[in-house]
């Protein structure tokens, strides 16, 4: 399940091994998309996907390209991104076929500089037609939707309450819930998650394995799982837990793939129909290097920063701290909701509300509002339906992600606002609610 994750999470990865051209100084590109398959993003007439661009260039810069359709002559498309981030919308009667991105440039003043020269594929397919192999099992996605060049670029704290609200499963749902860190202008990000989980792990503190992770397996219980993942494979990381028994640690290698681990935190208790607040914040530079490693009294090399993940229930809070390379100063995708095995047996309903950020040297958090839908693989290719759709708990906009047998989620490239009084679209269910 985590590979998927890898693929369609900014597939950093592998972009950044195998299309960085020349100037690799200059910007690097990424794409998130539906599917991922021998070298080819696909993305979907009517739908949507995201184009990032890091770089040290001012946050308002106007990106151009050359791009080539097919095996015709290549185009210039002008002003084609404005800023690091874009959700770009498939027109409906999008030809079909492959989109090669050949170079990105910068234009002022009648100077036109090349910053990034290589070959990445974009290939456009009818509405639900991209490959199972491209594709994961059970698979959505919904992000914020900031506006061109309108994402913070020095956010420092995230906040979200989520209610497992219904959990009739037998078998394993999943909604990951992440964000990234990293340094701007560098390419490298740290992954942080705070995944539901529709069952629970019971284990020891110090736990240290492969995979599968080892503990009791609770099928029907909520859980949420605070994890960091070492997408970078170089192994500096560190973990802290303020509380022992509720929230003990365990490393294991995700999916069992050599040197990919997680550290993972996940409370000892059955979360289902819990109102949680979830609240990450950016500690301070560790100064005691000590008894931060899981598996070993090894001392962490190099200089490191504290990121809290807070979880609070029942009147409690339950802080997990991470320690991560010191460069991991703002957050670079606030955050991203995706499901997995939503197509399995079960009814499942969560709700997420109230998402807010901080920035730097600020003391006022500001709403996330506008979100948008990256792909969803219900419905028609599914037995059942599942996805996102706005919805209302306890009075307040909420995002549901669910799993009913009816098809009215939102689609690809479609959008909600969680600002106050936003219309309510999806009638539950009878005796859903």
């Amino acid at each position: 399940m985590k590979v998927k994750l890898i693929l369609i999470w900014g597939l950093l990865l592998l972009a950044h091994v195998s299309v960085l051209g020349v100037n690799r100084n200059k910007v690097s590109v990424s794409f998130l998309t539906p599917g991922y398959e021998n070298g080819a993003y696909f993305v979907e007439r009517g739908g949507s996907y995201v184009s990032r661009i890091t770089s040290k260039l001012p946050p308002n810069t106007a990106f151009g390209v050359m791009v080539r359709f097919n095996n015709g002559p290549e185009i210039s498309v002008p002003n084609w991104q404005i800023g690091a981030q874009k959700i770009n919308l498939v027109p409906k009667d999008c030809p079909l076929g492959d989109y090669i991105l050949t170079e990105i440039f910068t234009e002022q003043f009648g100077y036109r500089e090349t910053v990034w020269m290589g070959t990445m594929t974009l290939r456009v397919v009818v509405m639900g037609s991209i490959p199972n192999s491209a594709r994961g099992n059970g698979n959505s996605l919904i992000i914020p939707d900031f506006g061109p060049g309108q994402a913070p670029t020095n956010a420092v704290g995230l906040r979200y309450k989520v209610r497992v609200d219904q959990n009739q499963t037998p078998s394993m749902q999943i909604i990951f819930t992440a964000s990234m860190l990293h340094a701007p202008g560098n390419p490298k990000a740290y992954h942080m998650e705070y995944n539901m989980f529709s069952s629970r792990l019971e284990y020891q503190d110090g736990t240290c394995t492969t995979y599968p992770p080892i503990g009791k397996h609770i099928d029907g219980e909520a859980s949420i799982r605070l994890n960091f993942s070492d997408y970078n494979l170089d192994g500096k990381f560190g973990g802290k837990t303020s509380d022992s028994r509720m929230l003990p640690r365990q490393i294991i290698l995700i999916d069992g793939i050599k040197d990919l681990r997680a550290l993972g935190m996940i409370p000892q208790a059955n979360l289902n129909s819990k109102d949680i607040t979830v609240e990450v914040t950016r500690g301070q530079l560790v100064s005691d290097k000590s008894n931060w490693k899981v598996c070993s009294s090894q001392l962490l090399d190099g200089t490191y920063r504290m990121w809290h993940m807070k979880a609070m229930f029942d009147g409690k809070e339950y802080v997990a701290t991470f320690a991560v390379p010191a460069d991991a100063i703002y957050f670079r995708d606030l955050m991203g909701i995706w499901t997995e095995f939503l197509s399995n047996p079960g009814y499942w309903r969560t709700y997420y509300w109230s998402p807010e950020f901080i920035r730097e040297g600020s003391s006022f958090w500001e709403p996330i509002n506008n979100w948008r839908v990256i792909y969803n693989f219900g419905g028609s290719n599914n037995v059942k339906g599942f996805g996102f759709r706005l919805t209302s708990y306890r009075g307040l906009p909420a995002i549901e992600v669910s799993n009913d047998e009816k098809d009215y989620y939102l689609k690809a490239g479609e959008a909600l606002s969680l600002a106050s009084g936003a219309s309510i679209t999806g009638t539950p269910l009878p005796g859903k609610k």
